[in-house]
């Protein structure tokens, strides 16, 4: 339990005190049982972490990846692991191909579920592409790499939701900022209330 109690956070204050010119004191990362830290400084310092060996590596909001040329996914593809997992609400934002992304990102050895961009995109488009893919996966089955979780069934894990409504009174220049809103709607109309709304 120990373990997951003093993580390292690679991030502000301790990210500068593990600088060392231009990259990462490594010697002391490699000490640091869980390591904590956000793609943009991953992608910043690559060529540190890169030479770190890590046991697992999550990539937590894993859509950031969905771009394989950008430095936090090339990153990414080249931490030495042993076992990656990617995790995200929105796997697939653009085209199917986001899901070759993520796949790419966390597959550091053969056997590789999906082959060359091209091919899977050769593959995987069209109207048949979401088939395919399942296909392809597994999905839904014991035997695939992708695990789905409906927003119902994880919320039947969470306490119900209790509401507590807290007063505040508004400040002087909160009711005068109000009062200005309000008498330029009602001069300007049905269109602009709609915009003072959003400025209220």
């Amino acid at each position: 339990e120990d373990l997951w109690r003093t993580p390292f956070i690679l991030h502000g204050a301790e990210l500068r005190a593990v600088k060392r010119g231009d990259g990462l004191n490594t010697d002391f990362l490699a000490q640091q049982r869980l390591i904590i830290t956000n793609y943009e400084t991953l992608g910043a310092y690559q060529r540190s972490l890169l030479k770190v060996d890590f046991d697992v590596v999550v990539f937590d909001e894993a859509h950031n990846l969905k771009n394989p040329d950008t430095l936090r996914s090339r990153a990414a593809r080249a931490l030495k692991r042993s076992f990656a997992i990617a995790l995200t609400g929105t796997p697939v934002e653009n085209e199917l191909f986001d899901v070759w992304a993520i796949y790419d990102a966390i597959q550091s050895r053969a056997p590789r579920v999906f082959g060359p961009r091209a091919s899977f995109r050769e593959e995987h488009g069209g109207e048949q592409g979401p088939a395919t893919l399942r296909t392809r996966l597994r999905y839904p089955s014991n035997d695939s790499t992708l695990m789905r979780r409906e927003k119902a069934d994880a919320l039947k894990d969470l306490p119900e939701k209790r509401y507590q409504h807290h007063a505040v009174e508004m400040t002087a220049l909160q009711e005068e900022q109000e009062r200005i809103i309000a008498r330029q709607a009602s001069k300007r109309g049905a269109f602009w209330a709609l915009a003072a709304l959003q400025k209220l």
